[in-house]
């Protein structure tokens, strides 16, 4: 379909990369939205974090039963769709929410809803793709809903928070949700994959697919990943105001400047992979961000150098995209894409997005902020040496076997 319809991946990439940036969108609104809520509600420090972090839970465990249930089908058009619908619906019922119990509900409720986006709409993709330009479909992807999730949504959401309170954000939230899930309906070509009942058609057990060693691999790489991604997001503004001592503007131009480099990195980056492979530019980039620690806790020149080498070793933050979907959606049969990527999703969603955060926090508070930049930059090195052990699957540097890189399975 990829070779014989040029166009329809390069739409599919942006439409996918909408979808899952509105995902981003509605997750994090909670976050921006906090201030207006916190009051309102009458929420304790500890009751927002739980309520924030708590759709990690549901969104890793859906993410893999819903993507290993549509290996069992063969589709994935029909389940994306219900999902994107869900998860619209959960944006508006957080608008309803009387109290903490509430919020809490919903947002468990979220995290089943939109946990299978992920999964499904990359597994879409690459079955879509040229083999040659998986890289860069992935990029366009990511660097869509990067955008979307965390450029934009910050300054939408506060401005309709104080104009029309944040109850009427969250039904704004969730509303496009519904239309991207039409245009889902009417745009994505899906050719239903065969369902072969044999022995050796598809995973016999859920954890069958960890036999492949990138899968696991790519599980704790993506795991670091997402590590180094959440310090940085969670705790860098307050180091960077309170250790670092930056008026909360230069803070902000920093942080802006580490952003933008991410998100252009989440294009660039995948794109780069899919001429010179996958494994080096992991590898390289990750590792770069052993420069956070550096730059954090030593860089004593000008603020506008301390926003360029924060920059680079932000640039790791732009690499889970090829650890969570790239290589693993290249390492195992259409028959197991589905499970694969919601594992690897599950895994380093739970470790990485919630226990690292948190334990971090905990660290934070004992022995100060300055540890921070520095569980980041272990977080991104140790990624980069993982990623050493990985087989490539770029198909400019591995031989592809019917349209899948061949990777050996340990």
């Amino acid at each position: 379909m990829a070779r014989k319809f040029p166009r329809y991946q390069d739409g599919l990439a942006v439409l996918l990369g909408l979808t899952f940036g509105l995902v981003f969108f509605d997750r994090n609104a909670i976050n921006f939205l906090s201030p207006f809520i916190v009051a309102d509600l009458h929420l304790s420090n500890a009751q927002l974090g739980m309520a924030a972090a708590i759709v990690s839970l549901t969104w890793a465990a859906f993410g893999y039963l819903v993507g290993r249930r549509s290996d069992a089908t063969g589709r994935r058009k029909p389940y994306l769709i219900v999902a994107v619908i869900a998860f619209s619906l959960c944006s508006m019922a957080s608008g309803l929410v009387g109290g903490f119990f509430s919020l809490l509900a919903v947002r468990l409720s979220m995290g089943v809803a939109e946990g299978p986006v992920p999964p499904l709409s990359t597994a879409l993709l690459i079955e879509a793709s040229d083999p040659l330009r998986r890289g860069l479909n992935i990029g366009v992807y990511a660097f869509f809903s990067g955008l979307i999730g965390f450029a934009f949504a910050p300054v939408i959401l506060v401005a309709l928070a104080t104009e029309l309170g944040w109850r009427a954000a969250f039904f704004a939230a969730g509303a496009p949700g519904l239309l991207v899930a039409g245009l889902l309906a009417l745009y994505v070509r899906e050719q239903p994959q065969p369902v072969v009942r044999t022995a050796h058609a598809s995973a016999s057990r859920p954890l069958d697919v960890l036999r492949t060693r990138n899968v696991w691999l790519c599980a704790l790489i993506a795991t670091l990943l997402l590590g180094f991604l959440g310090l940085t997001m969670a705790y860098m503004p307050l180091f960077l105001v309170n250790v670092r001592h930056l008026s909360p503007i230069d803070m902000g131009w920093v942080m802006s400047v580490c952003f933008m480099a991410s998100v252009g990195g989440a294009l660039a980056l995948p794109t780069l992979s899919d001429r010179v492979g996958r494994k080096p530019v992991l590898v390289a980039m990750a590792t770069l961000g052993g420069l956070m620690p550096v730059g954090a806790l030593y860089w004593t020149g000008p603020t506008a150098g301390l926003a360029v080498v924060l920059a680079l070793a932000g640039l790791g933050a732009s690499l889970p995209q090829l650890a969570i979907a790239t290589v693993p959606g290249e390492s195992v049969p259409d028959r197991d894409r589905g499970t694969a990527l919601g594992l690897v999703q599950g895994v380093s969603e739970i470790v990485g997005g919630l226990v690292i955060v948190t334990l971090a926090g905990i660290a934070a508070d004992r022995f100060g902020l300055a540890v921070v930049p520095v569980l980041a930059g272990v977080c991104a090195v140790g990624a980069g040496l993982l990623s050493l052990a990985l087989s490539e699957t770029a198909p400019r540097r591995a031989r592809p076997i019917g349209g899948l890189a061949l990777v050996p399975s340990v």
